[in-house]
């Protein structure tokens, strides 16, 4: 174990490490894995700030959980599932398949932004109005 200046043992042990991967890996926050690791979110950072190896590693394990989404959302396309397809189209191709619209409208002192949500009936009206 190596030593800091003050002479304490570190707290940056392989088990730790691995510890603070295996909760980014299940989806964890920063603040819960420091909770389980026993170590504060402020020597979290100073170990991201100063150590390459351990950076890498912890921006991997938090990505983790991401990768496996999209491998999950990916094999339901090809399944041609609908939901996850409709799902898939309103994020990825919002200007086309997008159930939210915005507009902005003038009021006294400038102008303000508004998400309009379409539900369901008014897409299919949207959609016949087009027609």
């Amino acid at each position: 174990m190596s030593e800091e200046n003050n002479g304490r043992p570190t707290l940056k042990t392989e088990a730790v490490v691995t510890l603070l991967e295996r909760c980014f890996e299940d989806g964890s926050t920063v603040t819960e894995a420091c909770h389980i690791a026993k170590i504060s979110r402020k020597t979290y950072y100073e170990w991201v700030n100063t150590d390459e190896d351990f950076r890498n590693r912890m921006s991997r394990s938090q990505e983790y959980p991401d990768n496996i989404a999209r491998v999950n959302l990916v094999e339901a396309l090809k399944v041609k599932d609908i939901d996850v397809s409709k799902w898939w189209s309103e994020r990825r191709r919002k200007k086309e398949f997008s159930l939210k619209q915005e507009s902005n409208i003038q009021v006294p002192g400038g102008i303000k932004s508004i998400e309009f949500i379409m539900d369901d009936h008014d897409a299919s009206k949207d959609a016949q109005d087009s027609v």
